[in-house]
């Protein structure tokens, strides 16, 4: 563990194009072992995870179990999703956070519940830490919710919103001490 922090906290991290998660993901897919299949597990289960959770998203946008299994077996066959999968990258484990934090997206506003939330509020800050494009996606979340609310098509969504906007300030106030450090090396690319 103390070999996993001296990593994640060593001064060349914060001089890198690659926010602390990564490179946590790379101990630990390289701590299972030193061979090219065990380097490229991790991001194979992530890809099966991904198939998985878009089959379920399917289902949370409403659509019949024959139309979310039609849209797996497109993730499953992409060519990029594959190539993903196959490859010792962070972006197979990016592609789970976005899909997995959209669906949680969803679902906390059709229930509501606190754990939802905070399974949410979880998936967006790892999200950030792996990848800077969570910015982009906590936007896109952000119009998501609130282009229905401002056209007053969803009725009794002021539940919803509060715990949107509370998740959404503790999302932020979790990644604040990162965000100079990011846009520095943003800048630097």
């Amino acid at each position: 563990m103390s070999q996993l922090l001296a990593l994640v906290f060593h001064p060349e991290v914060f001089l890198a194009t690659n926010p602390p998660l990564f490179y946590l993901w790379a101990w630990l897919v390289g701590s299972c072992g030193a061979s090219e299949a065990w380097l490229r597990g991790g991001s194979l289960v992530c890809g099966l995870v991904l198939v998985e959770l878009t089959r379920r998203l399917a289902l949370e946008l409403g659509l019949t179990h024959r139309c979310a299994l039609l849209a797996a077996a497109f993730v499953a066959g992409a060519p990029l999703a594959i190539e993903y999968s196959t490859d010792f990258s962070h972006y197979a484990p990016v592609a789970v956070l976005i899909t997995g934090s959209f669906l949680l997206l969803l679902r906390g506003l059709r229930t509501g519940r606190t754990g939802g939330w905070h399974a949410y509020f979880t998936c967006m800050v790892a999200g950030f830490y792996l990848h800077y494009v969570f910015l982009v996606v906590g936007l896109a979340h952000t119009l998501f919710v609130l282009w229905p609310c401002c056209l007053h098509r969803r009725g009794g969504g002021a539940a919803a919103l509060v715990g949107f906007a509370t998740r959404g300030v503790s999302a932020v106030l979790s990644v604040l001490p990162w965000l100079p450090v990011s846009f520095f090396s943003v800048a630097l690319c």
